[in-house]
């Protein structure tokens, strides 16, 4: 009985294990057997950004690592590959893709017209906007591409992470791993990270179509949650009250909404927008960057604890054919000479990074910006990490990838070199221990003269021709052996030696590698009598290589640019920001629109950011500076209470007829030349509205013109909140052609009812 319950035991065990390695599906045929055991022994290994092997060796069984460490006894029963002369780095991981999914295009992005659409398709319990799709798991589309798999192996990577980049809430993404077969077999991670960003893309629903209609939509979702979790939690305990509705969509953002999610933005200031949503809302985003986060650095440091960065950077400007110049802008022509600092400057300001290919037009382009970048001050320890540690990290797939340490996959990639030099190629990408060849490695010239030595026997061997027409020959006093049945397949050599009367006496058979400058292997001879052989000295250019991770000084790239940042970083901007300044002016005609009126040769006094006093003869306290205001004239600055200044991305949300709740205050531009221009006029405040297509816009932004300052400095601090709302053509839209003649309100009575409506329903 003993016997029979280890027994059981026994078979208990390797039933569980074979159910954790064995696929689901069934094995159409015979089942592959063949141990996948594999020594690769390179001149340089890295283990990950901190850790580099001189002379390493990596062991891989099946699909995983079972040794990385400095070169040792290759075990029995591996296929040994010397790459004596490569390096062997941990596979290239992109965060933010969409490989695999299907894109789709709509007809706004095909041409052509097209009717107006103010409702979403409604199905499955959808989102009400078609801009929403967090109800999506694209892991369930997921198709490996062979052909874009093929070309982001080319240049190092073994797995990305992917979604659909389609819409304001584009769903939930997923890792896998890249090359062919069944998505079941590549996929690393099924469920990460929900993907938003302020683009709409395909959704044919006119609503939104600014971008702080972009901004109210998220903000909208968010509250929806919240307010969809309560009204649930609610019908729960009092289920008289009526059924609140199923909302697929806010369900999965209900369900992460304490966890991150991945933001895309399109410039700087569209990042420090979803950082300020994320504040407001007690979000966590990691932040898809744009490359131009260089221009407010400080401020996106401190908005940004990680962003996952691409390195597309511009093409130089096309200035060839007379005045071509006077076409770019300074701003455009400083950005060409930044962007490649922009990775350095980032981390050099804390900011935790990581790489993608997203935006990059021609990938093979890829690397060469990552080297432009180290040329440009990035060190080239955080580069690899950034494409290694740093994702798998942020992907929570550290476990499995991302450094060649032991029990993680076999995810690697063989260069001749370090691979952020210009020279350097890739031969092979090795993914879960499987090869894919990108460029076949040269072939070894075995020509030359060697000592082989086996079983105490030496014999000067000689080997010449090509690998396809190789001969070779030993020699004792006078008598010359020839080698028979000589060839080299897949890297191992083969010979026989017909030894006669000479020890060991008769034929024996070797087999062999090049293994460190060097022919080992093992002979047979006629006895059956098996011994270890070797064949060297050989010149190797090992000695040659260099280490593929030392960070050399770079001294043909200036550290800085010649442009010099400003902010905002355009025509016209200015070093640093104006401080607030102590002056007395003297002398002045001063207006002072109180009922004191004209004031002629009277002095101002301005200590802290504001007026002080008024009078003639004011002295300058200690440290004042003082301005002679002798035949000038001094007024309050022009207060503007009806602007447009400095709003991005659309002045109108005109979608709807009501649209309370966009707000200005998301959408204010720093970056607008009509800052600078106002106050050349005078100007000193104005009141950004929304504009008049509909019955109620949206809040508005009192802003002081402050040029040099960022969004927030601009604001008003304290200011009365406003909105805008709009009677007249604009706001019926009768006249904008037939196929708008479907929103009400089409007539001025309509209008007012909308507006009575609206304020009823509040």
């Amino acid at each position: 009985m003993k016997a029979i319950r280890l027994l059981s035991a026994i078979l208990l065990t390797c039933s569980l294990v074979s159910a954790q390695t064995t696929p689901v599906s069934p094995v159409d045929g015979i089942r592959t057997k063949t141990p996948n055991q594999v020594a690769l022994t390179p001149s340089f290994l890295i283990i990950s950004p901190d850790e580099t092997i001189e002379n390493g060796l990596l062991l891989i069984e099946a699909d995983h690592i079972l040794y990385s460490g400095p070169r040792e006894e290759i075990p029995a029963g591996y296929a040994q590959i010397d790459l004596t002369g490569y390096t062997i780095y941990p596979g290239f991981i992109d965060s933010y893709t969409d490989y695999g999914i299907n894109s789709e295009r709509s007809a706004s992005q095909t041409g052509g017209n097209r009717d107006l659409k103010f409702d979403a398709d409604r199905k499955g319990g959808n989102a009400w906007n078609d801009a929403i799709h967090a109800q999506i798991d694209w892991v369930s589309s997921f198709e490996p591409d062979e052909r874009e798999s093929d070309e982001l192996m080319k240049v190092g990577f073994t797995t990305v992470h992917s979604c659909r980049l389609d819409g304001l809430f584009r769903g939930r993404g997923f890792v896998t791993h890249l090359g062919s077969g069944l998505p079941n077999d590549l996929i690393l991670a099924p469920y990460t990270y929900h993907f938003l960003s302020f683009d709409k893309g395909t959704s044919r629903q006119e609503y939104p179509n600014s971008l702080m209609g972009s901004i109210a939509l998220i903000r909208q979702m968010y509250f929806d949650v919240d307010w969809y979790q309560q009204a649930h939690r609610a019908y729960e305990h009092n289920s008289a009250q009526p059924l609140p509705e199923f909302n697929s969509a806010i369900e999965s953002l209900a369900r992460h909404r304490n966890e991150s999610a991945l933001f895309e933005t399109n410039d700087e200031l569209s990042l420090l927008r979803a950082a300020r949503i994320a504040q407001e809302l007690s979000l966590d985003f990691v932040q898809v960057g744009s490359g131009f986060e260089y221009a407010w650095l400080s401020q996106v440091a401190e908005a940004a604890h990680t962003i996952i960065l691409p390195v597309a950077f511009p093409e130089p400007p096309a200035v060839s054919a007379q005045n071509d110049e006077l076409d770019v802008s300074l701003a455009d022509l400083r950005h060409w000479e930044t962007a490649p600092y922009n990775p350095a400057r980032l981390d050099s300001a804390g900011v935790e990074l990581a790489l993608t290919t997203h935006k990059q037009q021609e990938l093979s382009q890829f690397l060469a910006n990552v080297r432009k970048s180290i040329e440009h001050g990035w060190s080239r320890t955080e580069a690899l990490a950034a494409l290694t540690t740093k994702p798998a990290e942020l992907l929570q797939i550290a476990d499995k990838v991302g450094t060649l340490t032991k029990g993680k996959l076999a995810d690697f990639t063989i260069t001749d070199g370090d691979i952020f030099d210009e020279e350097t190629s890739i031969y092979s990408v090795w993914i879960s221990g499987q090869q894919n060849e990108i460029k076949e490695m040269p072939t070894v010239d075995l020509s030359g003269n060697y000592q082989l030595e086996f079983s105490g026997l030496k014999y000067p061997l000689s080997l010449s021709g090509e690998l396809d027409d190789i001969s070779g020959e030993i020699r004792t006093g006078e008598e010359t052996l020839e080698l028979t049945n000589l060839s080299i397949r897949d890297g191992q050599l083969s010979f026989s030696i017909d030894f006669d009367s000479l020890p060991p006496t008769g034929l024996s058979r070797f087999e062999g590698r090049l293994t460190e400058g060097a022919l080992t292997g093992y002979t047979t001879d006629a006895k059956g009598d098996r011994y270890f052989w070797t064949a060297g000295p050989m010149e190797s250019d090992s000695d040659t290589a260099t280490s593929a991770m030392a960070d050399e000084e770079i001294t043909d790239v200036s550290s800085e640019p010649i442009a010099k940042l400003t902010h905002p970083n355009i025509s016209y901007g200015v070093k640093s920001v104006p401080k607030p300044e102590d002056v007395l002016i003297t002398n002045a005609t001063i207006w002072t629109s109180e009922d004191e009126g004209i004031l002629k040769t009277s002095d101002l006094l301005i200590r802290d950011g504001k007026i002080a006093a008024v009078g003639r003869e004011l002295q300058a306290p200690k440290g004042v500076r003082v301005i002679d205001g002798t035949g000038k004239h001094l007024t309050a600055g022009i207060i503007d209470p009806h602007s447009h200044i400095a709003i991005s991305g659309n002045v109108n949300e005109c979608t709807e007829a009501v649209t309370a709740e966009v707000r200005i205050g998301d959408v204010v531009n720093p970056a607008h030349i009509a800052i600078y221009r106002q106050l050349a006029g005078g100007t000193t405040a104005a009141l950004s509205l929304h504009g008049s297509c509909n019955a109620i816009g949206g809040e508005a932004q009192l802003i002081k013109l402050r040029w040099g300052e960022d969004s927030e400095g601009l604001k008003f601090k304290d200011a009365p909140c406003m909105i805008k709302f709009a009677l007249g053509e604009n706001v019926k839209r009768s006249s904008w052609g037939p196929e708008h003649r479907i929103r009400y309100p089409q007539t001025r009575m309509g209008v007012e009812s909308i507006t009575r409506d609206a304020f009823q329903a509040a």
